[in-house]
């Protein structure tokens, strides 16, 4: 089976998880994410930069909520011992599912299972779609996303 390399909305969440990574465990600041310097060269990277850019920007000035609502469903685990790239993960799902309310939750959801599947453990997909079900769960008691998406 041929596999199909990833659209720019999705090199762009990549893209989101790698910074969100540097900025836990690398001390990077916004600007220096923000610079291409670091990504790899391709095509890709040039449709996904704005996307990334809304990303990377709108789960930094969210970050105390985004952790908040995290914690909430991530009841077996202290949140500082959840791996740094767990962390990247469930930061930008928790980031889209609470803010891009264009696309639907399910769709987010399966984006960073699939992305946690690439980057992180065996078993991580599983813990990151638990929490960020969870997420989307009490979004939909709140009345702020649908069941049906």
């Amino acid at each position: 089976m041929i596999q199909k390399k990833p659209g720019a909305r999705r090199k762009a969440r990549e893209l989101a998880v790698q910074a969100l990574y540097q900025y836990d465990v690398g001390n990077m600041k916004k600007e220096e994410l923000e610079n291409k310097d670091w990504m790899e060269k391709n095509p890709i990277i040039e449709k996904a930069y704005s996307y990334f850019k809304e990303i990377l920007a709108g789960c930094l000035q969210n970050l105390e909520l985004l952790d908040d609502n995290i914690k909430e469903f991530a009841t077996k685990y202290d949140f500082k011992e959840i791996m740094p790239i767990d962390r990247a993960i469930l930061r930008m799902g928790a980031y889209l599912i609470l803010f891009e309310k264009t696309t639907p939750a399910v769709i987010l959801i399966n984006e960073a299972v699939e992305i946690a599947k690439s980057f992180s453990g065996t078993d991580a997909h599983k813990f990151i779609n638990g929490v960020l079900d969870g997420i989307k769960a009490k979004l939909i008691q709140k009345g702020e996303r649908t069941s049906h998406e």
